[in-house]
Formats: structure tokens, C-alpha cells, sequence
């Protein structure tokens, strides 16, 4: 009887330990599987974002060669950001400078009008790794659609806040707002707002370039309701800055 206790404990035991290590190779087993979804899902965004720029280029050298200057001048503009965007400088800085950049240099256009930038949260979280002159370039290009189309504007607030994984970059207008349609094409290429004169391509080289920093950009709008642009900015990977404990959740 004893001898056949041994025997049933110790296969009891080789089923818990063989339990154990199933278990543990099926987990194994999944996150590799994730990882491999993972990085296909970003080949393809990646490809998506490449194929995106790459026609919009084409579009855009072919219009350089129209006769008024003036455009001539902002078609060369959109296409050197956007070439620019297709291969970034990459360093670590804090959102706040480029920010507080854009704001001075509207302050003439602004006169009376309020411009406002604030963060929340520890400041330290508020760094990204990118190109810095391209989120300049960006900030600005959402500031100039507030001045050519938001009419009767009051105010711009930029807020930089942190959010799982990332930074939320929020730039807000009181001005006319947009309809539904109208809001659902802001990123999209060659979809100039009524009565534009440009190309209709600022705004989806702003998420072009939000994009080359990893991240998504969103617009919120209704009619006498302002435009609301939401940019999210992963943290770096790794470093100081490289995950944010703050409980909120990055926009889908």
C-alpha cells in the first residue's frame, strides 16, 4: 500500500509539472503569436502611410507647374514637409517648445484673440522622439486653418497632457466649426474646404507627419462648435519617458 501511495503521488505530481509547462508554452505560444500580429499590422500601417505620401507627391509635382505663384509657392511647401516626413530626424524633446513656437509667432495675426497652451500632469512625461521641426510645422499648419476658415474665432488652446502610453496633443478652436462630412474628410488629401483656395492637403500631411511619430490624429467638429484636433504621441520606448502610470486611455 505504501509503495502504491509513492506511484500515485509522484504521478500526480508529473501530470501537475507537465500542466504546468503546457501552460506555460501555450502563453509562451500567444505572445509570440502577438508579437508577430503585432509587427504585421505595423508593416502594413507603414505600408498604407508610404503608398499615401508617395501619390500625394505625384499630385503635388504635378500641380508645381501651374501658373500662379502664390500656389506654386505652397505646393513646394506641402511637398518638402512631406518629403521631409517620409524620412524624419529622430531626437527625444518636450512638446511644449515647438508649441509655445507656433503660439509667439501667431501672436501678430492673433491681436486681441486669445492664445492659450497648457499641460497637466508631470511635465517629465511630456517628451516625444521625433522630428521637432515637423510637429512645429504641424502645430502651425492647424493654427493657419484657424485663421483662413474659422471665422468668427475667439481663441486657440493647445493642451499637452499624458495618456497610456503616450501624450495627448489637443488643439482647439472656437470659431464656425465644420458639419459632419466636412469633419470626416479634414485629414484626407485633396479635400479643400469650401470656398479654399489651396489644395486641401495641410491638414493630411499634419497626420502624415503625427503619423511618422507613431501616432493617430482625430478631428472633432460640429457646425458653431469649433474644431477639435486630437494628437497622440506615443512615449519613447524606453528612458525616463518610456511608459506614463496616468490611468487615462490613448484615443482608438
Amino acid at each position: 500500500m505504501h509503495w502504491a501511495v509513492t506511484i500515485l503521488l509522484a504521478a500526480t505530481a508529473a501530470v501537475a509539472v507537465a500542466i504546468v509547462l503546457a501552460v506555460r508554452h501555450f502563453r509562451a505560444t500567444m505572445r509570440a503569436h502577438a508579437v508577430l500580429r503585432a509587427r504585421d499590422a505595423r508593416r502594413q500601417e507603414e505600408g498604407r502611410r508610404h503608398a499615401e505620401a508617395r501619390y500625394t507627391l505625384d499630385k503635388l509635382r504635378e500641380a508645381i507647374g501651374l501658373p500662379d505663384a502664390a500656389m506654386r509657392v505652397r505646393l513646394e511647401e506641402l511637398r518638402d514637409v512631406l518629403e521631409r516626413a517620409e524620412d524624419p530626424a529622430r531626437s527625444a524633446f518636450p512638446v511644449s517648445g515647438p508649441c509655445a513656437e507656433v503660439i509667439d509667432s501667431f501672436r501678430a495675426t492673433a491681436g486681441d484673440r486669445d492664445l492659450l497652451y497648457s499641460e497637466s500632469g508631470d511635465g517629465r512625461w511630456l517628451q516625444v522622439v521625433g522630428d521637432r521641426a515637423l510637429l512645429r510645422w504641424a502645430v502651425a499648419e492647424i493654427f493657419h486653418n484657424v485663421v483662413e476658415h474659422a471665422e468668427p474665432w475667439t481663441r486657440i488652446t493647445v493642451k499637452a497632457e499624458p495618456v497610456e502610453g503616450g501624450i495627448l496633443l489637443t488643439v482647439r478652436d472656437d470659431g464656425a466649426g465644420l458639419d459632419r462630412m466636412s469633419t470626416s474628410r479634414v485629414y484626407t488629401a485633396f479635400s479643400p474646404r469650401l470656398g479654399s483656395k489651396g489644395p486641401g492637403v495641410g491638414l493630411f500631411v499634419v497626420r502624415h507627419i503625427v503619423e511618422s511619430f507613431g501616432g493617430r490624429a482625430e478631428a472633432r467638429s460640429a457646425p458653431g462648435g469649433g474644431v477639435l484636433h486630437s494628437l497622440w504621441i506615443p512615449h519613447p520606448d524606453s528612458g525616463p519617458y518610456g511608459t506614463a502610470a496616468t490611468g487615462r486611455v490613448a484615443p482608438p
